[in-house]
C-alpha cells in the first residue's frame, strides 16, 4: 500500500547556485496528498533550504518501524 511521490526540490549545484531538481520516495497511500504539501512549501520558501537526498519507505528488520509502514521520511540523512 505504497506509492511513489515526486517533488520539486532545492539543490546546490558544483558552482554553489541553488537550483532546482526532482526527488522521488515511496510512502503510504494515505500520506501522499500531505507529503506533496509539504515539501511544496520546503520548495516555495524563500530560504530555498536545499534537500540533497531524502528517502522514505524501506524494508528493516524491525517491524516496528515507520520506514517499514512507509510512513516515516528522511531528508538530508548523509549529513
Amino acid at each position: 500500500m505504497s506509492r511513489t511521490v515526486s517533488f520539486k526540490v532545492w539543490n546546490i549545484s558544483s558552482n554553489g547556485n541553488k537550483v532546482t531538481a526532482t526527488k522521488s520516495i515511496e510512502i503510504h497511500n494515505k500520506l501522499v496528498d500531505d507529503v506533496k504539501e509539504i515539501f511544496a512549501e520546503i520548495y516555495k520558501s524563500p530560504e530555498k533550504f536545499p534537500i540533497y537526498d531524502v528517502s522514505g519507505y524501506s524494508q528493516r528488520d524491525n517491524s516496528r518501524s515507520r520506514h517499514i509502514k512507509g510512513a516515516a521520511i528522511d531528508i538530508n540523512w548523509k549529513e
